[in-house]
């Protein structure tokens, strides 16, 4: 497990979770996760930095090797992941609220 995904695991309180059930769950949420630490990295980048970066992507780098280079170039990244996971929670809050709204109006239907 890199460094990006014990962030996440450690963020979201999942560090008790047997490790194949924390692969698990990185695997469901890590890309949409990934892509917004992603963004907000290469918006902190310079353009040199950037087209180092779009390069990497362009050669179809794994994962692991474009964020040992976010790492190399952005010193809060641990910061941004953690900023990452919360957006990504509130977004899970807001979208089960709404659920349980809908089934409570259902319900008095």
């Amino acid at each position: 497990m890199d460094t990006i995904q014990k962030e996440i695991i450690k963020s979201l309180g999942l560090v008790d979770l047997p490790t194949d059930e924390q692969e698990e769950f990185l695997e469901s949420i890590g890309a949409v996760i990934y892509e917004g630490v992603l963004m907000r990295s290469a918006e902190k980048m310079t353009d040199t930095e950037q087209i180092e970066l779009k390069l990497l992507a362009d050669d179809n780098a794994s994962p692991e090797k474009m964020f040992e280079f976010i790492e190399s170039k952005i010193r809060n990244l641990p910061e941004i992941i953690k900023e990452e996971v919360a957006n990504y929670q509130k977004e899970v809050d807001l979208v089960t609220s709404a659920m349980k709204e809908n089934d409570k109006e259902d319900a008095s239907l």
